[in-house]
């Protein structure tokens, strides 16, 4: 009977190439024992442990996949075959419901978030090798699984801790800014909460990055600053002061929301010497310069 090992290797002449690494075992004379090495020494435990226990089995070689790569096409195979491969994959994966599964699904979307990638980056081949070596039972997910369910309960997650954080808040200041991204083609708006804790530690929470396609008029967003202070639960009683620039949509907007307002002194400062830096002929020029030759 044909040696269960091959299921891990290529057969060539008077050598074997190993599935996983593509490395070259040499096999004269048929001999067996550096293949069976190299499967226990050079990878994880996981493939040897697949080696016994289909050794243990009477499932005929030809009815179990080939380990390692891919099949070139599907076959279709017995039902007692489709079972054994089941246990297979069982010893090399986790259940997606594990508690070891579901602990590095968080740990991937978190350090998506926190490094600002792309959902990309969990298809990339990088990514994949390092998962392999690091967690090699782990499944890896499509990048829609982390985009839609992962990203929508690690929000919530965070918005009931910040939620909680800022009801220990007596007094609270909100920024808000709005911007366009000319490369994303898009308009922003923001909202922050800054406050000072019991212990005079300065918490500030992003509230709101939020895009917008409509006109940015007074109104408009004042009625973004009470939906947002709506959701949060920030009552008025707390909210000390609205930090603001001098456009005069977001000074209609505080007025309409009837909230403290305050035009920010370092915006005015900074604008202040742009305005004087720009007077300046022989700055304009060199400014005017530097953007001719990039």
């Amino acid at each position: 009977m044909p040696s269960k090992l091959w299921k891990f290797f290529k057969k060539g002449f008077e050598v074997a190439i190993c599935n996983r690494c593509r490395a070259s075992i040499p096999t004269k004379r048929g001999n067996t024992a550096g293949l069976r090495s190299h499967l226990k020494f050079k990878h994880t435990k996981d493939d040897y442990l697949i080696l016994i226990e289909l050794e243990k089995c009477d499932t005929p070689v030809s009815d179990i996949s080939v380990i390692g790569e891919p099949p070139l096409k599907q076959q279709k195979q017995s039902t007692i075959a489709d079972g054994f491969n089941r246990q297979i994959s069982n010893i090399l994966t986790w259940d997606d419901s594990s508690e070891e599964s579901i602990r590095i699904d968080k740990l991937i979307i978190r350090w998506i978030v926190q490094d600002y990638l792309s959902f990309k980056f969990v298809e990339g081949d990088g990514f994949r090798e390092f998962m392999q070596a690091a967690y090699p039972k782990y499944r890896i997910k499509g990048r829609n699984f982390y985009a839609t369910s992962m990203l929508d309960d690690l929000y919530s997650e965070n918005k009931s801790h910040i939620s909680n954080e800022i009801k220990k808040g007596r007094h609270i200041s909100l920024t808000t800014d709005s911007w366009s991204d000319f490369i994303a083609k898009v308009s922003l708006v923001s909202l922050t909460a800054q406050y000072i804790d019991d212990d005079f530690n300065l918490k500030s929470f992003v509230l709101a990055a939020r895009a917008v396609e409509e006109s940015q008029t007074g109104a408009f967003l004042s009625d973004i600053l009470l939906k947002e202070l709506s959701d949060w639960s920030i009552p008025f009683d707390k909210i000390h002061l609205l930090l603001r620039d001098g456009a005069s949509n977001i000074v209609l907007a505080a007025t309409l929301s009837q909230l403290p307002d305050f035009w920010c002194s370092i915006h005015r400062l900074q604008n202040a010497l742009k305005d004087s830096i720009l007077k300046d002929s022989a700055i304009s020029e060199l400014i005017a310069r530097k953007k001719h030759s990039l």
